[in-house]
């Protein structure tokens, strides 16, 4: 959690905004450690930091266990726009970190784990911005098809801690 707690208060202070999609538990957890921030950095956050439920965020545009892309642009996509106008800097930028992915798989349903990273990646395409994906490390240790876990690395641009070695044995 510390990497993502600096990740937001670098965003933060350099005038960027942040969008945090999140379960419960790590919201929590990221509220509380940015607690402790600069007094900078905790005005920031009242103007440029939105932490959302991830399960809630989710429901808004899930059709039959498959993310409707009209509804993810009209829902997250609007966010994202939002917030990227509401950045300090002049290149309006914006972090996000989500974990939507995370619940969809851990649910069983990859497809849609799959097409939501597809979504995001679009996204990234219309409305440049940093995007941050959290796998917990028990999904991505289960027994998994070696070519759904390839499919969801090969998603991202770099993959960190636990899934770099897995991103190597499934090449």
């Amino acid at each position: 959690m510390s990497r993502l707690h600096n990740i937001i208060v670098s965003s933060l202070d350099f005038g960027s905004s942040v969008l945090i999609v999140a379960t419960p538990e790590h919201r929590r957890q990221l509220d509380s450690a940015l607690r402790d921030s600069s007094p900078a950095t905790r005005k920031a956050m009242k103007r440029r930091l939105l932490m959302l439920d991830a399960q809630e965020t989710l429901n808004m545009f899930m059709v039959n266990r498959h993310p409707s892309d009209q509804r993810f642009s009209q829902t997250v996509g609007k966010l994202i726009k939002e917030l990227k106008q509401s950045a300090k800097n002049e290149q309006r930028g914006l972090t996000v970190f989500g974990e939507m992915v995370a619940i969809l798989w851990s649910e069983g349903n990859k497809l849609g784990a799959l097409e939501l990273e597809r979504m995001w990646n679009d996204a990234l395409q219309d409305r440049s911005f940093h995007l941050h994906c959290a796998y917990p490390r028990s999904i991505l240790r289960d027994s998994v098809g070696a070519v759904t876990l390839k499919a969801i690395c090969d998603e991202h641009s770099s993959v960190i801690g636990h899934a770099n070695h897995l991103r190597r044995s499934v090449a």
